[in-house]
């Protein structure tokens, strides 16, 4: 839903908080935290004004397996450059916003991701930036260049990673799979030894990085090969 409303907001030439701030007035003072993939309201809101049914809105997302607001960051940069060809607009999928998906099983490869430091502190994720950085994404949307470089702002996954292999990505696949009992005891066994090597004095909240879950999902996968071969 919050890929929706940020490019609804590039159509009127403007960037996504601004955006919402003209719906402001429609939302409950409890909504004003609200989480763009998860509101009801939000949706209703969108829907009233748009005047597009409910039901062709972007559904909420599976709060169990969503990653916090901060957190989703990844994307597939074969995906966006995809849309394009396909005379579509970039957009955030639904799969790259849970906390166990690292990679496209379109394109047989991990995902990029925005550089969190760029968001710091902010409450929703801004795409315009990243958008603006190539020029096929930026036409497609009809944004102006921005003083950016694609580096300063997202990144791929970095080199020392062994790469997205046909095995791993089985496995990968496996592991976002919230039905596969195997694989998320897998998954379990690693959180635990992760959250046993933090400090007492550390809130162990399992990381949301991109780089961070990547690394934590291959131990997983390689548990997972080495339960299947015994």
């Amino acid at each position: 839903m919050s890929s929706w409303i940020e490019r609804t907001a590039c159509f009127y030439g403007c960037d996504l908080n601004r955006w919402l701030g003209q719906f402001s007035d429609g939302l409950t003072p409890a909504e004003y935290g609200f989480d763009l993939d998860l509101s009801d309201q939000v949706r209703a809101l969108m829907s009233a004004w748009s005047a597009i049914p409910l039901e062709n809105l972007p559904s909420p997302s599976d709060a169990s397996r969503l990653l916090p607001q901060n957190g989703r960051l990844a994307f597939c940069e074969q995906c966006w450059n995809e849309d394009v060809r396909r005379k579509r607009q970039p957009y955030i999928r639904r799969s790259w916003l849970n906390w166990t998906t690292v990679h496209c099983v379109n394109h047989r490869d991990f995902l990029s991701s925005k550089n969190r430091s760029v968001d710091r502190g902010a409450p929703n994720i801004i795409w315009q930036d990243v958008w603006t950085s190539k020029a096929n994404w930026r036409n497609a949307l009809h944004l102006e260049p921005r003083g950016f470089v694609a580096g300063t702002l997202w990144c791929k996954m970095p080199a020392r990673f062994s790469p997205c292999t046909e095995q791993l990505m089985r496995s990968l696949e496996r592991l976002a799979d919230p039905c596969d009992a195997q694989a998320h005891e897998a998954l379990d066994r690693v959180s635990a030894t992760w959250r046993s090597c933090v400090p007492l004095n550390e809130q162990a909240d399992i990381p949301v990085l991109l780089e961070n879950r990547v690394e934590m999902l291959s131990q997983a996968a390689a548990l997972l090969v080495t339960d299947l071969s015994q």
